[in-house]
């Protein structure tokens, strides 16, 4: 049985591909972010309360599975796409 914490992580995948699903096939862009930026969100997110510079609502396990897409993979952009 997956736990709490793979549940929401795959949640967050698959919320992450449906959007980029919706936003590809009514528009043109794709939804990526930079791997650097994809880091901070996650250490921000997995960082304890007291710790924190800035309130991040979101689960790690959620912001994890949103953002792993972009830490796995590099998209070279093309001009014109």
């Amino acid at each position: 049985m997956l736990s709490t914490f793979w549940l929401l992580a795959l949640l967050g995948g698959g919320l992450r591909l449906v959007m980029g699903l919706l936003l590809r096939r009514y528009t043109r862009y794709r939804l990526s972010i930079s791997q650097p930026v994809a880091g901070v969100l996650i250490i921000l997110a997995g960082l304890p309360g007291y710790v924190s510079p800035i309130s991040f609502p979101i689960p790690l396990s959620l912001t994890l599975g949103f953002l792993g897409v972009d830490l796995m993979m590099q998209r070279v952009g093309r001009a014109g796409e």
